[in-house]
């Protein structure tokens, strides 16, 4: 783990009832998986009251605002199989937080907090005062509501009666003998007149009621897209703040790591090792021959190994075909990796050479502490090879302190020269000689990078390295003589 872990901080709110139990919180400084360039950085962790879990950058700047924040109550928290530091909070597989504890009992206390919160009901403030917002906005249009079902109930007393009296008109005129008085049938038909009246009177009534509850919502419905217009603007205004914050967040990272960076290699530098170079006949009693020997062979053989069923092949591009296998050894991915390649007008000499330190930029500082045995350039050999394997050093410590993570890794590049057209090494040309490639690596970063990540990280970048890195050799040689 990188820096110092503040105590883990549990607390409960002592002033709410005891018929509620209080959501607990916990804070303290955990490491937090940032990025592929800047890895596990130190983040102030924080679960506040209201169900979210924020992170700053540091204790000292909860005042200035959070840089992230989830809500736990939708969260997923999933322990770590392998590693037993860390743990990671999801919500919705579009958001996940990748945080290690400093020791397994505060990982184990993380997870007891963050489970019992999830777990908790409904706050009971949050759900009264939302029931009395309800009321309150519904009690200004209780008196319509009432108003609508009276004119309701007064229409239908009226088609009542209006039924009735059209049975009493249809006995009246089927009757000769009340057909004699006509101040009865006048008085039915007046009757008959003044229901109908009354029925066209409260239907106009509902009427103004339906088109004053109708204007009501409208500008209830108005005022609602107006507050939503508004809280989508605020919300743009703020992602862009937050894009801002994110990206000198970074600057001020990087600039971080720069200065550490240069620090160690300035300690680097000030070691003023001087190579030694043992004699030809004692570099077989140098301490680490025999592992020099043993490593190169096995990679030599493992390289000459063709391709079988047990290889994948993940990128292709004309000559140039990658192969992995997913493996993992105690939890910790160390997929194999392996490439083939053929490149016309280029000998294995060339390709070694350029793979070496002639390329600029191919390391970014480079000290070499001590060398066994130089390589004798007499002769002209066809096949030549470089093989890496990580090693200790007394006079190279690992930077334990500082940025730099030492990575463990085997490497082999191993090149053949062809010559075709019948022609020999003292009077071909680069049209006639080609280089067959083959790369093969392991590398083991120490868990300090997630499986998904690193995969990620080598399916893109390891065919872009070979197909940029041949292209550079083929225009720095084409003008220049073969070396064998």
């Amino acid at each position: 783990m990188v820096g110092d872990f503040s105590s883990v901080i549990l607390r409960h709110n002592e002033d709410r009832p005891s018929s509620a139990s209080p959501p607990p919180e916990i804070q303290g400084t955990l490491s937090k998986w940032t990025n592929y360039i800047h890895g596990w950085q130190d983040r102030y962790v924080s679960l506040r009251s209201d169900g979210s879990l924020q992170y700053f950058k540091s204790e000292r700047e909860t005042d200035y605002g959070c840089r992230g924040a989830i809500s736990i109550g939708r969260a997923s928290i999933i322990p770590h199989e392998f590693d037993e530091h860390r743990f990671d909070v999801s919500v919705d597989s579009d958001c996940v937080w990748y945080l290690r504890t400093r020791t397994i009992h505060d990982r184990v206390k993380w997870i007891e907090v963050l489970e019992a919160y999830k777990s908790r009901p409904q706050v009971e403030e949050g759900i009264s005062s939302s029931s009395s917002l309800s009321r309150g906005n519904s009690s200004s249009i209780l008196p319509s509501e009432t108003h609508l079902k009276d004119k309701w109930s007064e229409i239908r007393t009226f088609k009542d009666i209006l039924i009735k009296q059209l049975n009493s008109l249809r006995s009246t005129f089927q009757s000769e003998s009340s057909l004699k008085s006509s101040d009865h049938v006048q008085s039915e038909l007046t009757s008959f007149e003044a229901t109908t009246t009354g029925i066209v009177t409260a239907l106009g009534q509902m009427m103004e009621l339906i088109e004053q509850r109708e204007s009501f919502w409208k500008k209830q419905l108005n005022e609602e897209v107006e507050r939503r217009i508004k809280a989508e603007n605020e919300l743009i205004h703020a992602k862009e703040v937050k894009k801002i914050d994110v990206f000198y967040d970074a600057v001020e990272d990087a600039l971080e790591k720069l200065q550490e960076e240069q620090t160690y290699v300035e300690k680097l530098r000030l070691m003023s090792v001087k190579p030694s170079i043992s004699n030809a006949e004692d570099h077989e009693n140098h301490p680490l021959w025999s592992s020099v020997e043993n490593i190169t062979n096995e990679q030599l053989r493992l390289a000459r190994i063709p391709v079988g069923d047990v290889w994948e092949l993940f990128a292709e591009d004309g000559e140039m075909k990658m192969y992995k296998r997913e493996e993992e050894v105690d939890g910790l991915v160390v997929d194999p990796l392996k490439a083939v390649h053929h490149v016309k007008g280029v000998t294995a000499r060339d390709y070694i050479n350029e793979f070496g330190l002639q390329r600029k930029g191919t390391p970014y500082f480079g000290l070499i502490v001590e060398k066994i045995k130089d390589i004798s350039e007499d002769g002209e050999s066809d096949t030549w090879l470089v093989c890496n394997q990580s090693t200790k050093h007394p006079d190279a410590p690992e930077n334990s302190t500082g940025s730099c993570l030492r990575i463990y890794l085997t490497v082999i590049f191993l090149c053949d020269t062809l010559i075709y057209n019948g022609k020999t090494v003292k009077n071909c040309t680069r049209e006639d000689v080609s280089c067959k490639i083959t790369y093969c690596s392991v590398v083991n970063p120490g868990g300090w990078v997630p499986a998904t990540a690193l995969r990620t990280v080598y399916k893109r970048e390891y065919p872009k390295f070979l197909k940029r890195f041949t292209a550079y050799v083929i225009q720095k040689t084409k003008k220049n003589p073969i070396m064998w």
